[in-house]
């Protein structure tokens, strides 16, 4: 609705403003023969006519300069646009899969976690029709140990070609590849020791499943993640999120928004699960 009155606004400027313009050039036509008729009043009327004509071409200008901004800002494509050799079979940006020199790429579990592993753009996408200009991008290759052939968008998202899917996700998500990384999302984040590693090994092992749920509001629990990354510290896996209230550990399996605050889907953890976990929290 507000984008309706704009524009009904813009284009009601720019009807005053031709019509000030008009006025104005006819006004000065007018003038121009009284002056030459020798009448004083052309000489008067020709600088009213002249401020109404310079009034009507800035008020016309108005929604104009709008319009050709929208116009510039629609069809230039972004700041670090690169156009390279191989365009995207699909149009426009795709977060799924999308064919690149005959080669089809699929999304995969997994982000970019070091994002100073992404190098030159290989591909562009390009979105058909008037004034798409801005929604052209690149994918960009990703350098990594394994020689897997990683391609990224500009968030992050990882691709592979189909038939390397597979061999890339079992890597990705054997444990053995993985490290665990503390955050409070405070001012504490670090590596996991390998004893530390252990204690995140046996919650993975846990079978959450078969634990009872609670569903409720806490009020002033702590809380931290651990993630999981790979060893290369390229590839952001999976996160966890606990919870800590009354010095009982809670792995948060859901939560939403409610009148009472934040509700939450908790399971309790075990004693010898959640002791390690909270050893690393309380670490100094």
């Amino acid at each position: 609705m507000g984008a309706l009155f704009a524009i009904l606004f813009l284009g009601f400027l720019f009807v005053i403003g031709v019509i000030g313009i008009a006025v104005g050039v006819v006004g000065l036509i007018v003038c121009g023969k009284r002056k030459k008729a020798g009448e004083l009043s052309g000489r008067i009327l020709t600088v009213v006519f002249a401020i109404v004509l310079s009034i009507g071409f800035v008020i016309a200008l108005i929604p104009v300069g709008f319009f050709s901004l929208i116009v510039i800002v629609n069809s230039v494509p972004l700041d670090g646009f690169v156009e390279t050799d191989i365009v995207i079979e699909e149009n426009g940006y795709q977060d799924t899969r999308f064919t690149a020199d005959g080669v089809v790429y699929e999304v995969l579990d997994f982000q970019i976690y070091d994002s100073d592993a992404i190098s030159e753009p290989i591909f562009t996408y390009k979105t058909a029709g008037f004034l798409k200009g801005s929604q052209c991008g690149n994918y960009y290759a990703v350098e990594n140990y394994q020689g897997f052939n990683l391609v990224s968008d500009e968030f992050g998202l990882l691709f592979s070609p189909v038939e390397e899917r597979n061999r890339i996700i079992a890597y990705y998500t054997d444990l053995e590849n993985l490290c665990g990384y503390y955050d409070d999302w405070d001012d504490r984040e670090f590596k996991l020791s390998d004893d530390e590693n252990e204690a995140v090994l046996d919650f993975l092992d846990t079978d959450i499943a078969s634990l009872t749920q609670e569903h409720c509001a806490l009020d002033g629990a702590e809380d931290f993640e651990i993630k999981l990354i790979c060893k290369d510290g390229l590839v952001y896996v999976e996160s966890y999120w606990f919870l800590i209230f009354n010095d009982v550990l809670y792995y948060v399996c859901d939560s939403d928004f409610a009148e009472e605050g934040i509700r939450y889907t908790l399971v309790k953890l075990p004693i010898d699960v959640a002791e390690p976990l909270l050893n690393i929290h309380n670490k100094s």
